[in-house]
């Protein structure tokens, strides 16, 4: 899998892209995470790799919006990595998004708190 060497999340802490299952609030953790998808050069690789994972963030995609059954709405970046081409999917989809320093986010092995996590990547 050559194409994880090129993953802007290679090296982060992998709690961001598949939250502990004791934690109440997945979508802190997969917020966080989107925010490194949502830059990321190899996002369809890796969202066809874990297409059929139950759990996790492949691709920027969450098990719900994999499966199909999340409420997304058209002009979403997910709805576009979801397989929708309309013009404000694919509108979505061109956007440029400003790519985030790997240093905000924790490190393999570095313990955080997701929503200090959060809140820090709202204010960039």
């Amino acid at each position: 899998m050559d194409w994880m060497e090129e993953a802007p999340c290679r090296g982060l802490n992998p709690d961001i892209f598949f939250p502990p299952l004791d934690q109440t609030n997945h979508n802190a953790y997969y917020k966080a995470g989107k925010a490194v998808c949502h830059t990321c050069p190899v996002w369809e690789k890796c969202m066809n790799y874990g297409m059929e994972e139950t759990w996790g963030l492949w691709g920027g995609l969450t098990p719900q919006e994999r499966r199909g059954t999340a409420r997304l709405h058209h002009g979403a970046l997910e709805m576009y990595r979801y397989g929708c081409r309309c013009p404000k999917c694919r509108e979505a989809s061109v956007v440029v998004r400003k790519p985030i320093s790997k240093e905000v986010f924790p490190a393999r092995g570095q313990d955080f708190n997701i929503e200090s996590l959060v809140f820090k990547l709202s204010s960039l």
